[in-house]
């Protein structure tokens, strides 16, 4: 019995271990960067849940891809322009004065 537990150990480990150089080499596609601040990145992910936060409450949304595409840019400006404001934020010295 032990014998035979053995063989079929022996026949099928090989069929349940991969090759060593078989390792998945697909590309997959992650995020792509949308733009670079400060040097913060703005992924393209945050610009696609900011259009569909805005879709949720209630946005109108255009049919046409250059529609969708314009929008796109406005939350992308809007997303470089607060980056802007937090990046020179962190640069201002502790201990200075918001004015002036």
């Amino acid at each position: 019995m032990i014998a035979k537990t053995a063989l079929c150990a022996l026949v099928l480990l090989p069929a349940l271990a991969a090759p060593a150089g078989a390792q998945d080499t697909t590309f997959v596609l992650v995020d792509r960067i949308a733009a670079v601040v400060g040097g913060s990145a703005i992924p393209y992910s945050r610009v696609e849940e900011e259009l569909n936060v805005f879709r949720q409450q209630g946005g109108e949304l255009p049919e046409d891809e250059a529609g969708l595409q314009e929008i796109r840019f406005e939350i992308l400006r809007q997303s470089c322009a607060n980056s802007s404001i937090r990046s020179s934020w962190s640069r201002r010295p502790s201990g200075t004065p918001l004015s002036g």
